[in-house]
């Protein structure tokens, strides 16, 4: 099957489609392999899921080879992209013999003359081309061209690398794109978060090398990149439930610390400190908690998590002052928004759930969550939320909306249906007893979350 028609029936299905980027060194972040045989990790990355792959030939900057590319044909047998850079009609028939089924051809190292000439000698060997472009203009005549596969760099691959590109890039580019062609965010794709923007952005797949090499288990985190659906498990007080969740693929790790009211989760700061080294740079790390600003603030400094989630009574006022706070040390902020009437006017001073979307959203928070969980009722289980309720919230802000209450391994699958939710938070659906969690609910859950398919775009 040819690499075109192979991501083609994966996009079909309504999943996220991720390009494992084999690769042996990077220029700014040196050897990727540590030691590691890339045949044997390319071959896990397909058993993994991946139904293509992107093979760097290039040897002087990337110590790529012919043979590797050879090698992994063989030992995988699915379709292959080669990276290199491009110049001659040679150059494509050895890409042939040697077992790939696409070749990359970068604007940036070709003119157009070049490009068109190398282009249609691709297409006459049985080649697919893989046009990179990085500008509004090199989009525009990949679609003169007529190009089927395209990528956007979200670098300048004439710097190797080592400029500060991100999927912004993706995002700023993707309405540019030739129509009816297969859009590739490709570089600077270090999260699963950059993989649902660029999608979300309009790019059919991602294309991620150096992420997935720096990952403790390349196969747990290319799972993690082609999830649709960011899963948060809370809550979290013994260390091998910390280990269960990173060995399903569990992409954010949440601690409740120094709450102020009782609940069973609480932890001193000392514990989340200890349970926290455990989590390793491939996830992220969130402290639940509560109280005075000054405190949280003081808090999220010693703790240094990812992200601090708001779940008592801060106030407008408080949640702004946290936020901007937490954001100059690169700190995210998620502020929980109660659907109690008494909470809501505690906190906003009405009870306008519009008002009061609208106005977290001019704060510098990074994420809205919606529980029936709140201060009153913290040590209990939470209720399910309304899935219209949901919707309308998310056409009302920009932010991240993270969906949690009374969501467990029963009704997870419909829930996502029926909000098209892409972050999710669970505590008690996937435990055996209060801070004792439950190995096969969170595997189950990461099943439904990692499955879910989202409409396909015409």
């Amino acid at each position: 099957m040819k690499f075109i028609e192979q991501l083609e029936n994966r996009i079909k299905q309504g999943r996220h489609v991720v390009i494992p980027d084999i690769k042996c060194f990077s220029p700014k972040e040196g050897d990727l392999l540590q030691g590691r045989n890339p045949v044997e990790v390319a071959k896990t990355l397909v058993d993994a899921g991946a139904p293509v792959l992107s093979v760097v030939t290039e040897s002087e900057q990337f110590k790529g080879s012919m043979e590797l590319l050879k090698s992994i044909a063989e030992a995988t047998g699915v379709p292959i992209l080669r990276k290199d850079f491009i110049h001659t009609r040679e150059d494509l028939i050895k890409t042939k013999e040697y077992g790939a089924s696409a070749i990359l051809l970068m604007f940036s190292c070709l003119s157009r003359e070049e490009l068109t000439r190398l282009y249609y000698e691709a297409l006459e060997l049985g080649l697919d081309p893989f046009v990179e472009t990085h500008t509004r203009e090199e989009l525009r005549y990949a679609a003169e061209l007529g190009a089927k596969l395209v990528g956007i760099n979200n670098r300048n691959i004439l710097e190797l690398e080592c400029d500060n590109g991100d999927v912004g890039t993706t995002c700023a580019l993707a309405g540019e794109a030739p129509k009816g062609a297969i859009l590739v965010s490709e570089s600077s794709l270090a999260s699963p978060d950059d993989v649902r923007s660029a999608i979300r952005a309009g790019a059919d797949c991602a294309l991620v090398g150096t992420a997935i090499w720096k990952a403790e288990n390349t196969a747990v985190f290319y799972q993690m990149l082609c999830s649709p659906v960011s899963v948060k498990i809370c809550g979290l007080q013994r260390s091998e439930d910390v280990q269960e969740c990173m060995n399903a693929g569990i992409e954010v790790l949440g601690f409740v610390v120094d709450y102020p009211k009782p609940v069973p989760w609480n932890l001193k700061q000392a514990e989340a400190k200890d349970l926290m080294r455990l989590v390793t740079p491939s996830y992220k790390t969130c402290i639940v908690t509560g109280g005075k600003s000054e405190d949280i603030i003081r808090l999220a400094m010693e703790l240094r998590p990812n992200m601090v989630q708001l779940h008592y009574h801060e106030t407008l006022e408080d949640t702004r002052v946290i936020a901007e706070s937490l954001s100059e040390a690169g700190i995210d902020t998620i502020k929980t928004v109660p659907l109690g009437p008494q909470e809501q006017l505690l906190q906003f001073g009405t009870t306008e759930l519009e008002d009061i979307i609208k106005r977290l959203s001019e704060t510098k928070i990074s994420a809205i969550l919606v529980d029936s969980r709140e201060a009153s009722n913290a040590s209990e289980a939470g209720k399910l939320i309304n899935c219209n309720m949901f919707r309308r919230i998310r056409q009302i802000t920009n932010k991240r909306l993270i969906l949690a209450g009374g969501l467990n391994t029963d009704n997870i699958a419909d829930m996502l249906y029926n909000t098209e939710a892409e972050y999710i938070d669970l505590m008690t659906g996937v435990e055996l007893s209060a801070g004792v969690k439950d190995a096969d609910k969170i595997k189950a859950i990461m099943r439904e979350a990692s499955g879910i398919a989202r409409k396909v775009r015409n």
